[in-house]
């Protein structure tokens, strides 16, 4: 006997309507027609300059920054007011000539103690204009007197520039977005198996039935009868 080569095939589907989050629109937090909203807020020693200038579509956020042969943080501060979904990613444009540093996108909440943040050290500013995209996983609390908790409100955002390399250059940011997302949940799927053999007792169900001593197998087929090798010339026949 053999055993004939067969194979399980696993579908499944999820089921429920697309929530109500994922279907908002993006939000425009800042297309940077304007930068008279952004306050810049360098530390002690370092310089820093906002202006306008060409964006990606308009117009974009400039920042011409100088550490001065020293360490610190170059920042321009914005006061929003906005509740964030359940689930989300901000992203934004941004292209530079500048060392590479620490790139910090912070959000800071009503009470103006909590902050929680996108914290990228060595971050490399390209040339040319790149989508950055900061999902909710990939922002984290930074500190504050509420210990963690979940961000829900939105008072203020800030960039920074924080030395690593340090020196000084110019970075450009565009395009300020706030996209819902679906929420996270638990794993719904509801798997089916299906196989091309099985044997009795054996079905392709109970691989998947949660039962350890239950497998599948695909079902046996009888070995062909090899045939007899052909006659010589000359030869008698075979006696049957």
């Amino acid at each position: 006997m053999r055993w004939v080569a067969a194979g399980l095939l696993l579908a499944g589907t999820m089921g429920g309507a697309r929530s109500s989050s994922a279907q908002q629109k993006p939000a425009i937090l800042d297309a940077f027609e304007s930068v008279k909203d952004w306050r810049a807020t360098p530390s002690d020693g370092v310089s820093l300059q906002v202006s306008s200038d060409s964006g990606v579509r308009g117009r974009a956020m400039r920042l011409d920054f100088d550490f001065h042969g020293r360490g610190g943080y170059a920042v321009v501060h914005r006061a929003f007011n906005f509740t964030v979904p359940a689930n989300y990613e901000f992203s934004f444009r941004i292209r530079g000539d500048a060392p590479p540093n620490t790139l910090e996108f912070k959000l800071i909440d009503p009470s103006g103690d909590n902050v929680w943040w996108s914290n990228q050290p060595g971050f490399e500013f390209p040339r040319a204009w790149t989508e950055v995209v900061r999902k909710k996983r990939q922002i984290t609390f930074a500190w504050g007197p509420n210990g963690g908790a979940e961000l829900t409100r939105v008072a203020a955002i800030e960039f920074s520039i924080t030395a690593g390399t340090g020196g000084k250059g110019t970075v450009w940011i565009d395009e300020l977005q706030l996209r819902p997302r679906e929420p996270d949940r638990p794993y719904a799927l509801t798997p089916g198996v299906t196989a091309t053999s099985e044997a009795a007792g054996f079905e392709a169900r109970r691989a998947l039935d949660s039962d350890t001593s239950t497998l599948w197998r695909s079902s046996a087929a009888p070995v062909p009868a090899t045939p007899p090798p052909p006659a010589r010339k000359g030869a008698p026949p075979p006696v049957v």
